[in-house]
């Protein structure tokens, strides 16, 4: 992890935010480590974002998209109304 004294006090500031609203999207998303705990999900956000960032002129939505684009995408089943379960996962397994 780079050293935070690498960064003027604005781009620490953005990737505070950074850090914060990446980790509501994370929870959001119900993102799942292996189980991991919320300190290590925490840690491991944190090394991310570290390992992405570039000293000087930090964008808080291009650095947010690129986090955000390190985690698998969630796997959630559309919504098909009037559809038996099971046919809904038929569909979902046919990608349609």
């Amino acid at each position: 992890m780079r050293d935070r004294s690498a960064f003027d006090p604005l781009d620490l500031e953005i990737i505070d935010r950074i850090y914060e609203a990446t980790w509501v999207a994370v929870l959001a998303r119900n993102y799942s480590d292996s189980g991991a705990t919320d300190a290590a999900r925490q840690k491991n956000l944190r090394q991310r974002i570290f390992a992405l960032v570039q000293a000087g002129g930090v964008q808080f939505d291009e650095l947010y998209e690129l986090v955000m684009s390190t985690y698998d995408s969630p796997k959630v089943m559309p919504l098909i109304r009037n559809v038996p379960v099971s046919a809904a996962r038929r569909c979902q397994q046919d990608g349609r």
